[in-house]
Parts: structure tokens; sequence; C-alpha cells
């Protein structure tokens, strides 16, 4: 006798067409979001090389809904010590989203010397972009922001649409090693709501990223380059030396010159003391790293810590 399904089948066919269709709507965004995508000058995720300049990338992903346009895109964003790091040389540059769009962008400076924010005072004029901002203090916060105003442009950020919007470059002090430095979201001039607008769906409220998959501030502390033992040329985050190290060493005095992420860790023979220069990265440290790994060995061979 034939087994008979009686509707068996399609039921859960039906199941499993409706999962994968809930499968492949909620991989959609539908509010969009902003992450702080990456930084430059980092030894680690949490952990900014002192001295540098760091330069954050903002990324948008608008909506995957079926919206035409944004407009009056009011996202603010600060820069602050939470434990009096200094900072300098404070720029803002256009990321692609901004320079292939026809539309003009403005952006718009505040700062304020409140701890909790509270209070912004603008600098800066509408249609500019950021100025090199001079060292700002240790209790000081920068806003920064972009906005869309021509009327004419709204379908220059449309659904789906992806990239960098604008980067953020400032300086760290070895003055301030064991620090910390945050970038987080405020809302613009302090009571401006952060969302995009859509002329067909009124306003969406972005979800924030800051990079680690985290909807709060993402911080660093300001460290020293050089950790454990000297010899890491190539700022690998290795404590044992490699032949890349070498051959990082090598490129910069011989091939590129393409400058070193930590000087301290290329002068291996120390002869620039606690706070090495250019000039002393020589041929004497590639020397000292070969010796150290291929005639005396890591076995008996000894590397100096750092300074």
């Amino acid at each position: 006798m034939k087994r008979r399904h009686s509707g068996f089948r399609p039921v859960w066919l039906s199941i499993w067409l409706a999962l994968c269709l809930a499968g492949s709507t909620s991989a959609q965004s539908t509010t969009g979001w902003i992450r702080l995508d990456s930084v430059t000058n980092q030894l680690s995720p949490t952990q900014l090389i002192a001295g540098n300049t760091h330069r954050v990338a903002i990324r948008y992903h608008f909506p995957d809904e079926a919206y035409s346009s944004f407009w009056n895109l009011t996202n603010a964003f600060e820069l602050y010590s939470p434990d009096g790091a200094d900072w300098s040389n404070l720029v803002e540059q256009n990321g692609a989203l901004i320079v292939n769009c026809p539309t003009h962008v403005f952006f718009r400076k505040y700062y304020t010397s409140q701890d909790d924010g509270s209070t912004w005072q603008r600098t800066g004029a509408w249609g500019q972009l950021l100025p090199p901002g001079p060292s700002t203090g240790p209790n000081s916060r920068v806003a920064f922001s972009v906005a869309m105003v021509d009327a004419g442009g709204y379908a220059c950020f449309t659904s789906g649409m992806d990239g960098i919007m604008f980067y953020l470059d400032f300086q760290t002090h070895s003055s301030d090693i064991g620090r910390t430095m945050c970038v987080d979201t405020v809302n613009d001039r302090g009571t401006v709501p952060w969302d995009w607008a859509s002329a067909e769906y009124g306003t969406r409220l972005p979800e924030w990223d800051n990079g680690l998959g985290e909807s709060a501030p993402r911080c660093w502390e300001i460290v020293n380059c050089c950790q454990g033992r000297v010899g890491d040329a190539n700022l690998s985050g290795e404590d044992e030396p490699t032949v890349s190290d070498v051959s990082a060493l090598i490129d910069y005095l011989f091939i590129s010159g393409t400058g070193l992420a930590c000087l301290e860790e290329a002068d291996v023979d120390q002869t620039g003391g606690i706070n090495p220069t250019e000039g002393n990265i020589t041929i004497g440290d590639v020397s000292a790293l070969i010796d150290y790994l291929f005639i005396t060995g890591p076995e008996s061979g000894v590397l100096p810590e750092c300074l």
C-alpha cells in the first residue's frame, strides 16, 4: 500500500519558504546604519599609538527599502577624552559618498569646554570643511557633523547606498600615554535629532556601530608603540621578530623609504635612546636583527627591552 502524504509536503514546503523569506528580509537594513569603519595607527582595536596622526573613517549605509532619496542628514559626532588627553590638528576630509555627490554638503564645527557637552559654541562657516583645529585642551569636546540643504540634490543619497561619508584626522601625543581618546555620537548642537529625512517616508533613525559591533562610544588607550622587546619593525604586534621585520627595515632604508610605524621598535640597537628619530634607523639595526635571527640565534641571543 502506498503511503499517503495528505498535505504533509505542501505544509512543510510553505514553512520552509516562509523561513527563507524571513531570513532574506532580516538581512536587509530597514533603518540604515552608520559605522566607525576603520582607524589608522592602532596597536589594537582599543589602542592608539602615541605621537601619530589617526584617520577615523565613518561609513554610511542607507536603508535597503525602496526610498528614492534622503536629505537633511543631521548626524553629529564628538571627539573627546574622558581623562584629560590632548589632541591637535583636527581635520575633516570628504569621503567617496561626498566626493561623488554633486549636492552641496555642508560641514559645521562646534566645541565646548563643558565636560558633559551641554553647551556648544559654533565655529567655522557653512559650506566649508573643518579647518585644522588647534590643540583643544584636556576638558574639551569637539563635535562635527554633515548636513544636506540643497533641495535640488535629494537624489544624491538613495536606497542601499553604502560608502565612506567622511574622515576625521587628529593627532595624539606621547605625553598622553595611558590616557584615553573617544569618538561617539551626539545630537547636532545638542538639540537637533540624530536622523535622516526621506521625502516619501519621513525620518529614519540610523543605527550606530562603533566598529566593534556595539552601540556605544569607541574609545582607545593611548600607548607607546614599543611593547616588550624591540625588533617588531613592521609593527605586526608579535614580540618575537621575524624575517618580515628585517624586510621592513631594508625597504625603509634602501627601497621605498616609506616611514616606519614605530621608530622605537625599529631602533634595534637603541642608538636613539628613549625618543629615536628616523636618522637613528641605520644598517646597524638591520645587522643586529639578522644577528639575532640567523647567527647568534634566539636561543642564546638577547634583544633589549623597550625603553
